[in-house]
């Protein structure tokens, strides 16, 4: 949303699920992420560039064996399960965790010549992720944090003036762990699909202005 002309204001969240239900038999998580960021653009001919910033919190749980530690999103403690030193076998594991997020990015758009109602993006985005709590089976585990950098491709069709679905694939790479680097993925690629309200859109002409 622009309020005013070449100022950037906007809010996202998701929700990311895996299962539907919780079992000794499988595994399930939830993760769920708000954010709220400000900046500027400027268009060049039907071009637009801007920049943000921005911060959110995040929420995650998920139960079971995972194999790889990067669906809780941004990642989170890896366990493999196994038998215990007494012979009794070790508990399914249980985590859940609060994080906070700051960002800066960059963003490019542009119309296709023979598809005017699509318009594509790329963009470039560092966040900082740190966890405020995290517990493994009730028990407070080590606070990590890490650094990682953002790299999309998004695709957008307009429908109607304040209403468009829009397709994104990232990848991410880490910058720099600040703490315990086996709690984070190392390059997760993450597709979604999403619904974009822009209320200070009046027509799909001046979309790429008000963004």
């Amino acid at each position: 949303m622009s309020p005013v002309a070449h100022v950037l204001v906007f809010g996202s969240g998701g929700l990311n699920v895996y299962n539907a239900k919780r079992g000794s038999s499988n595994s399930y998580a939830r993760s769920r992420q708000y954010e709220l960021g400000v900046g500027g653009y400027i268009t060049l001919g039907q071009t637009w560039l801007s920049v943000a910033a921005g911060a959110g919190r995040g929420r995650g749980y998920r139960y079971g064996r995972f194999g790889s530690p990067d669906f809780f999103y941004p990642g989170a403690v890896g366990y493999t399960g196994g038998n215990t030193g007494s012979g009794r076998r070790a508990p399914i594991p249980e985590l859940l965790g609060y994080y906070d997020t700051r960002f800066v990015q960059a963003t490019a758009w542009w119309p296709p010549a023979r598809l005017p109602q699509l318009e594509w993006g790329a963009g470039l985005r560092v966040n900082q992720v740190r966890f405020t709590s995290l517990k493994l089976n009730g028990v407070t585990q080590p606070l990590p944090s890490q650094y990682y950098l953002q790299n999309s491709v998004v695709v957008k069709r307009q429908f109607g003036p304040r209403f468009s679905c829009q397709a994104t694939g990232s990848y991410d790479f880490a910058l720099q762990e600040v703490t315990n680097e086996s709690t984070f993925s190392l390059a997760p690629l993450r597709v979604g699909l999403s619904l974009v309200f822009a209320p200070g859109v009046s027509t799909t002409k001046s979309s790429t202005a008000a963004k």
